[in-house]
């Protein structure tokens, strides 16, 4: 009997940026786009708008104030999410913008950007 032999460990492979394209449609449950109204229209949901809005939303009361560093940061990663396409985002700017979705949408939307953003969660 052949004895098995030792194989070395293969560390995960783990992203530190990825490339997202801000312009995807979000859909609903039905497969149709999700839809927003802007002003008199509505317009489809897209990552940007949910991700951009959710980063500069107030804080839900329940949740811990941000200090001064890390609003100007979600500022910063706000500016940077509007002015790109598409965008490369670090891995900690990943963890904020899903913390931000999180709290200012449901499951269905929060879903939807975590797949987008951070397909290996």
């Amino acid at each position: 009997m052949k004895k098995p032999t030792a194989r070395a460990a293969i560390p995960p492979v783990v992203a530190t940026k990825r490339r997202i394209d801000l312009d995807h449609v979000l859909i609903d449950l039905d497969g149709l786009p999700a839809l927003r109204t802007q002003g008199a229209e509505t317009v489809p949901m897209t990552a940007r708008y949910v991700m951009q809005s959710s980063l500069v939303a107030p804080r839900p009361p329940m949740a811990a104030p941000l200090d001064k560093d890390q609003s100007y940061e979600r500022y910063q990663l706000t500016m940077k999410l509007h002015s790109s396409e598409p965008v490369t985002l670090s891995a900690e700017e990943i963890v904020t913008t899903k913390d931000a979705v999180c709290a200012a949408y449901g499951p269905l939307i929060y879903g939807q950007v975590c797949d987008l953003i951070d397909p290996k969660g």
